[in-house]
């Protein structure tokens, strides 16, 4: 898709891409009551739950501003035509 969308679009500079619809990992702290321990190696860094919530997309779709603002309409139709049936996503801008 990352392909068709900048053969379409961007075809000299190629910077439309394609990430993941959920942005942070999310690693559960245990309370004293719990009393469950957890060792991690690296640090480690807190989110908020509506950082790391299910953002309800499968992946977003990341273009530039001049394309996303003058050809929306085609990205929508390009993205539907080469997405799997089901998949949710968004499209924001770089």
């Amino acid at each position: 898709m990352r392909e068709a969308l900048n053969d379409r679009f961007d075809k000299v500079q190629r910077r439309i891409y394609i990430g993941d619809g959920q942005t942070n990992e999310t690693t559960y702290i245990y309370t004293d009551a719990e009393d469950q321990d957890e060792y991690l190696d690296d640090t480690l860094w807190l989110y908020t739950e509506a950082e790391t919530a299910d953002t309800g997309l499968d992946f977003i779709v990341y273009v530039p501003e001049e394309i996303y603002t003058n050809q929306i309409h085609a990205l929508h139709s390009l993205i539907k035509l080469y997405k799997a049936g089901g998949k949710r996503y968004a499209i924001l801008t770089i």
